[in-house]
């Protein structure tokens, strides 16, 4: 039977490349529902944290591209979850990364809200 520190290894090894099934994991059967558990939600994490890097990258799509200064905080925005999504192309960041995505997210979620103040501002002031 594994112990915990073992059991804390294996998970650690296979969220940085999980090629395979944790659960199925010889000579870690006594934990197949443990195992099953962390990878079901391991999973939904980085689904959640899929659903949210799209969702920015579609707002930081419709910036004007016209207005320089939008188109520039934006790039920075995109580069930040380019980056992040970059590092991780099959779209299983680690866990440790999901907190630095979603701070870019909600940065350019906050940029993109300002932008959108100030667009209005400006269309009810011409």
């Amino acid at each position: 039977m594994a112990n915990k520190e073992e059991i804390e290894k294996l998970k650690s090894d296979w969220v940085s490349d999980p090629c395979w099934d944790i659960e199925k994991t010889e000579g870690f059967e006594e934990h197949e529902a443990e195992l099953l558990v962390f990878s079901t939600e391991t999973k939904k994490k980085w689904d959640e944290y899929s659903k949210q890097l799209n969702a920015a990258r579609r707002e930081i799509n419709n910036v004007d591209k016209h207005d320089f200064r939008q188109w520039l905080i934006m790039s920075i925005a995109q580069g930040g979850l380019n980056y992040i999504s970059g590092v991780y192309n099959d779209g299983n960041a680690p866990i440790n990364m999901i907190p630095v995505a979603n701070d870019i997210i909600a940065l350019a979620d906050a940029i993109i809200t300002q932008l959108a103040k100030e667009k209005m501002n400006k269309n009810v002031n011409q």
